[in-house]
């Protein structure tokens, strides 16, 4: 998986990335089994391409925003679906002799990175601030049944895990997927971020702060609708010499889905 991020965002664009009612999401297939899907809310574009498109005993196939698809082996039945928001690549796993680990090698900019988050997803971050993830991570088997897999990080590698064994029924189907909308991340404040933060908050204009422009939704208007609880623990953060860093990521039920904001402090890394 070859990703490529460019964020020359223009002044301009900064509040046109935090508006909710934003065009949709672009992906396509690009050629080489590369998929390239692009935020809906700014210029961050990930394009990744599988690690070969026939591995032994498995077929690895990709898909894109709105590009229904039937894949995979005739004997495997899949109800294919739409992507709302992002791009997928779906791992066709024959039989027990194929591998267990599907490495996706990552080209990161120099302020982007890979984040493995506590619910099992992996945030996109970018120059601090999370752009979108790979969803948790999902495998089934030919009889529907949930086969255990999650996600590593090496290096610069993406890797998903699908541990299934001899007593699974083949073919088993898994999938890396990512998406714009409600994942989980990070956004990382400096010492002088979170000191604005500070004053903002004890004034009632969190929202107004140049840095949350660079959020996007739905993680932006979460964040400004939890300004009094946000200002404390920056306040906090100062007094300590430490920074503030928020935690986002969805919480209760999936439907609807609802984003939670955590705050934290942390030394060290951007805090600087």
């Amino acid at each position: 998986m070859y990703r490529k991020i460019s964020q020359s965002i223009a002044a301009a664009a900064l509040a046109a990335c935090c508006a909710i009612a934003a065009s949709p999401a672009q992906a396509v297939v690009a050629g080489n089994d590369d998929v390239s899907t692009a935020s809906p809310y700014n210029d961050t574009t990930v394009t990744w391409s599988t690690p070969s498109s026939e591995l032994a005993d498995t077929q690895i196939r990709a898909r894109a925003l709105n590009t229904p698809d039937s894949v995979g082996p005739e004997s495997y039945s899949f109800e294919s679906k739409e992507l709302d928001d992002g791009a997928q690549t779906l791992i066709h796993i024959n039989n027990e002799n194929a591998p267990r680990q599907y490495a996706f090698p990552v080209e990161l900019g120099p302020d982007d990175r890979l984040e493995l988050m506590e619910d099992g997803t992996v945030s996109l971050n970018s120059d601090r601030f999370p752009q979108g993830a790979f969803e948790k991570p999902w495998a089934k088997d030919a009889n529907g049944a949930d086969v255990p897999t999650h996600f590593e990080i090496q290096g610069s590698r993406l890797v998903q895990v699908v541990d299934f064994d001899s007593n699974t029924a083949f073919p088993v189907l898994a999938d890396p997927k990512f998406n714009w909308g409600i994942v989980s991340g990070h956004v990382y404040l400096n010492k002088e971020e979170t000191r604005k933060a500070a004053a903002a908050a004890a004034g009632g204009g969190l929202a107004a702060l140049p840095w949350l422009a660079l959020v996007p939704p739905p993680f932006s208007a979460v964040i400004g609708a939890n300004v009094i609880n946000i200002g404390i623990w920056a306040t906090a953060a100062v007094a300590q010499n430490k920074c503030l860093q928020l935690k986002l990521g969805a919480t209760g039920g999936l439907i609807p889905p609802r984003i939670g904001v955590s705050p934290e402090h942390y030394t060290g890394g951007y805090c600087r």
